[in-house]
């Protein structure tokens, strides 16, 4: 056997694994939702660390070559400190957490709105071109827009919902990439 068959077996069974370890991820997602959810303020906090080092960083690259922003600096250095607060302090990821849920909420609100609008012109549309196949699916599109104002409206009175909700979403997500990761090796 050649050694390019060699690695490429290796490099197979590797993904096999990964992707085996990815599923019981997901699955792990799935039955925590909620924690899955909880993630989202640490996620966020590193990452506005790290954006925050990454800007002083740059400040200091760019002095060296005469063309630093001090709003770079400020702006660096405002984005780590948040990160620590956030990633420091349970309450504040609590918050951020229960921010992003009503954000979602109010996300779901506008979706259904605007399907409720656009399901009149889809039904304008057919009346006036005088025709049954085109907007012949307006309705549906109307009772998906109210559907989704009412989940919203429910979601908004009920934030923890939302997280469980999201926390699935985000468990099938990493149950297909560990599918697709399994399904690629083959």
């Amino acid at each position: 056997m050649s050694e390019t068959a060699e690695s490429k077996g290796g490099v197979r069974i590797l993904d096999i694994i990964l992707g085996v370890l990815v599923v019981a991820l997901g699955i792990w997602c799935l039955m925590t939702p909620v924690g899955t959810f909880g993630t989202i303020g640490w996620i966020a906090g590193f990452a506005m660390l790290f954006e925050g080092i990454g800007k002083v960083i740059a400040y200091f690259e760019c002095k060296k070559q005469g063309t630093q922003d001090t709003f770079m600096l400020v702006g660096g250095i405002l984005s780590a400190l948040l990160g620590v607060v956030l990633l420091a302090s349970m309450g504040m990821r609590w918050a951020y957490d229960l921010f992003i849920a009503y954000i979602v909420a109010c996300w779901v609100i506008v979706a259904g709105v605007t399907n409720i609008v656009r399901s009149f012109g889809l039904r304008d549309a057919r009346y006036n071109a005088q025709t049954i196949s085109l907007g012949s699916s307006w309705i549906w599109v109307l009772v998906l827009g109210i559907v989704l104002v009412v989940l919203g409206i429910w979601g908004f009175f009920n934030p923890l919902m939302v997280m469980v909700a999201l926390g699935w979403q985000i468990g099938f997500a990493v149950i297909a990439g560990g599918v697709n990761l399994i399904l690629n090796s083959f």
